[in-house]
C-alpha cells in the first residue's frame, strides 16, 4: 500500500514542457515544504496517540508499547524508556497517518499538563517516505472524546522529494481520529540563502491515499504567490499571483 505522503513529483505545466520555469521551482519547494512538515506532523502525532496515563512517567510507559504496535512490519519499531523518555528505533516501518519507509531514532520527552501531556520530540537524519528530517518539535496534546488535538511548535528541517533542503520554523495545529488528520499552520520556510512563507489550510491526510483536501500558498522567492491545491486525487493544480499555473502529478493511491 502506497503512502498519502509518499509521492513522486511529476510537473506538468500549463504551457507544455521544458525547462523547469521560476514558478515550476516554487511549487516543488512550496510541496518540498509540505512534504517535510505533513512528515514530521504525524510522527508527533503517532507519539501522542501512543501516551497515556497521569504523569509524563506513565504516558512514557503506555508510549513505550503503543508505538511500535502502530508500524508494520511486526518488529520494525523498538522502545526503551527511561523515566519520562521514550527512545524509538524503527527501520523500513510503515504506519499510520500516511507514515511509510520509516528509519531512524526518534527521542519523545513526555510531560503532564493540564489539559493533557505535552512531547519534545527529536530526531536526526530520519528516512521518512521519500524525505530526510532533522525533528525539533514540542506539542501540547489534548483530546475531546474521538477528536484529539495537538499545536506544535517545530524547528525542524529536511530534504524533501525535489531535492529542496528546506529549513522550517513555525507552528501548526492538527487534529485527528483513527483514520485520517487535518493540517493547519504557517511557518517560514528557508532553502540555501533564500526564505520564504508557508501556509497550510485543512491539509487531510489518511493513511494510503492521496491528500483529501487542502492547500499550501507559498510566497515564494521570485515575488509571487503559488497556491497548491489538493482534492483526493493524484493531480494537482498550482497557480500563481503572475497568472501562471500547471499540474503536479503525485504517485499514490487516489
Amino acid at each position: 500500500m502506497r503512502s498519502s505522503l509518499m509521492v513522486v513529483f511529476v510537473l506538468a505545466a500549463g504551457c507544455g514542457g521544458g525547462t523547469t520555469t521560476q514558478e515550476e521551482g516554487t511549487a516543488q519547494e512550496a510541496l518540498d515544504s509540505n512534504e517535510v512538515g505533513s512528515a514530521e506532523s504525524a510522527i508527533m502525532v503517532t507519539s501522542a496517540d501512543s501516551a497515556e496515563g497521569s504523569t509524563g512517567e506513565a504516558a512514557a510507559t503506555s508510549a513505550k508499547t503503543k508505538f511500535p504496535a502502530h508500524f508494520t512490519p511486526s518488529g520494525c519499531a523498538v522502545a526503551t524508556v527511561t523515566g519520562n523518555k521514550v527512545s524509538y528505533v524503527l527501520t523500513k516501518c510503515t504506519g499510520p497517518w500516511g507514515l511509510a519507509h520509516v528509519t531512524g531514532t526518534i527521542d519523545v520527552t513526555y510531560t503532564k499538563t493540564a489539559t493533557g501531556f505535552s512531547a519534545v520530540a527529536s530526531g536526526s537524519n530520519l528516512m521518512v517516505n521519500r524525505a530526510t528530517i532533522d525533528l525539533d518539535a514540542t506539542g501540547t496534546f489534548s483530546s475531546d472524546g474521538t477528536t484529539k488535538t495537538a499545536t506544535v511548535d517545530a524547528k525542524s528541517s529536511g530534504t524533501g522529494p525535489n531535492g529542496n533542503h528546506v529549513t522550517r520554523s513555525g507552528s501548526y495545529t492538527v487534529t485527528w481520529d483513527s483514520t485520517c488528520m487535518t493540517l493547519d499552520g504557517m511557518w517560514t520556510t528557508g532553502i540555501g540563502l533564500k526564505s520564504a512563507s508557508t501556509t497550510i489550510d485543512n491539509m487531510k491526510l489518511c493513511s494510503g491515499m492521496c491528500p483529501q483536501s487542502g492547500t499550501v500558498v507559498h510566497v515564494g522567492f521570485f515575488g509571487f504567490t503559488i497556491t497548491v491545491s489538493f482534492d483526493g486525487t493524484g493531480a494537482v493544480k498550482w497557480s500563481t499571483s503572475n497568472n501562471k499555473s500547471g499540474t503536479v502529478n503525485l504517485s499514490c493511491d487516489a
